[in-house]
């Protein structure tokens, strides 16, 4: 009865083994689970960043080309212009015949 025992303790502690081995793999892959999810997220977190800069870039080329269109609007109209308007509308909208046609 002694020796029957036996046999079946170390089939339990081998089933324990193995329980604990697939403990410890099931542990690491969520700790590799864990690790590559703060990789994504730092990752989510500069691709974000990079797409503020970006608007607020945007924004201040905007602001630019705003200022720049208001200063050729102005220089335009100012007094002793007229020919140079006048030129620029018949360019625009007869195309420009600088080549001689």
């Amino acid at each position: 009865c002694v020796q029957a025992a036996a046999p079946r303790g170390r089939s339990m502690d081998g089933a324990l083994e193995r329980i604990k081995a697939s403990l410890a793999e099931v542990r690491a892959a969520r700790a590799a689970w864990h690790r590559e999810g703060e990789r994504w997220r730092r990752e989510e977190d500069r691709w974000r960043r990079e797409g503020e800069r970006l608007s607020v870039r945007e924004r201040e080329v905007e602001q630019q080309l705003l200022t720049l269109s208001l200063t050729n609007t102005s220089l335009l109209l100012s007094p002793g212009n007229s020919r140079l308007v006048a030129q620029l509308l018949v360019d625009t909208l007869c195309g420009d015949r600088s080549d001689g046609a």
